[in-house]
């Protein structure tokens, strides 16, 4: 079932490039890559990326645009 608010899009281009550069670290951290994977494709496709998880703000400073929600949907900059 199709929701006209979502679209499906593949990889981008740059998206190995980001995700090398956001995931690099030396030791095993599987949250790690998977967080930077899903910042890397947004940055490489150019859109924000919404979450309830403040750990992408981490991101932001290579180029990821984040919204952080509040636990009931909000944004987190409305009361």
């Amino acid at each position: 079932m199709a929701l006209p608010q979502v679209d499906v899009i593949d990889e981008p281009p740059e998206l190995g490039r980001h995700w090398c550069q956001l995931g690099a670290i030396e030791q095993a951290a599987p949250k790690r890559w998977m967080d930077a994977y899903l910042a890397a494709f947004a940055i490489a496709a150019g859109l924000p990326l919404i979450s309830l998880d403040q750990y992408f703000r981490q991101f932001e400073r290579q180029g990821l645009v984040f919204q952080l929600l509040q636990a009931d949907g909000r944004p987190e900059d409305q009361p």
